[in-house]
């Protein structure tokens, strides 16, 4: 039995790395000038309309109409992004947690989108980090 483990040593300790090495490469990588100016972008976007998180649709529903009738009237073809807002605190899993958990009220804001006679090929579902908001909210913004 003690041959076997001393045989077997070899083995077990090939397939250990240093900690801290193996998992992660030797540096990170830099984000590209593309990626940097795309986030940079996104961070000056103003929203067509904020809805907190705890308003309901009879709430937030007819000057949603009207926001997206005037946004198409600018721009026929615009293209509209609904994402859950949340602040920047606490670790990024609760963030992560946090916008999963607002999805339903985005995925209804989309869907009250679509009945104002947009298409669906013209609206997406995202999530976004906002440093300084008070709270989680859906935002609409338009492209």
């Amino acid at each position: 039995m003690r041959r076997l483990l001393l045989a077997a040593l070899p083995l077990l300790v090939a397939g250990c790395t240093i900690p801290g090495q193996g998992l992660v490469g030797p540096a990170p990588q830099r984000p590209s000038q593309a990626t940097a100016q795309d986030i940079a972008a996104q961070a000056d976007r103003v929203p067509l309309v904020t809805i907190g998180a705890t308003a309901g649709p009879d709430e937030y529903q007819s000057a949603l109409a009207q926001a997206v009738r005037q946004a198409q009237a600018l721009k026929p073809d615009v293209m509209f992004d609904v994402l859950s807002a949340v602040p920047r605190k606490g670790t990024p899993t609760k963030q992560t947690l946090a916008a999963k958990a607002l999805t339903p009220d985005a995925t209804e804001v989309a869907q009250a989108i679509m009945g104002d006679g947009v298409p669906v090929e013209r609206i997406t579902l995202g999530a976004v980090i906002v440093p300084g908001i008070p709270g989680d909210e859906v935002r609409v913004y338009v492209r």
